[in-house]
């Protein structure tokens, strides 16, 4: 099972559709059965999760950018990524920053 499944049939899980009222279930227990009540929405689901992970996927002129703002970044930071885990830390949300702006354009 995929990961969108997964989270899929937690948000909807299996439900029985039957046809009486109040949920009263027939002494037959099978003619009455209409299949499961979430199976449409853990599909729309699945759709939405697949089509996100295509939107946000990085693509090589994504990569090209991040190159670039890595190389910015660090020249305006120079010193920074030599003071250890902080300095690196301002000179990587540095990079997400220019990235996220030279996406948007």
């Amino acid at each position: 099972m995929s990961k969108a499944e997964d989270l899929a049939l937690k948000a909807y899980p299996k439900m029985s559709r039957i046809s009486e009222h109040h949920s009263v279930i027939p002494a037959d227990n099978k003619s009455h059965y209409l299949g499961d009540a979430n199976a449409e929405k853990r599909e729309g689901f699945i759709e939405g999760y697949r089509q996100a992970e295509k939107d946000l996927e990085l693509t090589w002129e994504d990569m090209m950018i991040i190159h670039k703002c890595i190389k910015d970044a660090t020249n305006f930071h120079l010193y920074k990524m030599m003071e250890g885990i902080e300095g690196q830390k301002v000179v990587y949300k540095e990079v997400l920053k220019r990235f996220k702006e030279r996406k948007e354009k």
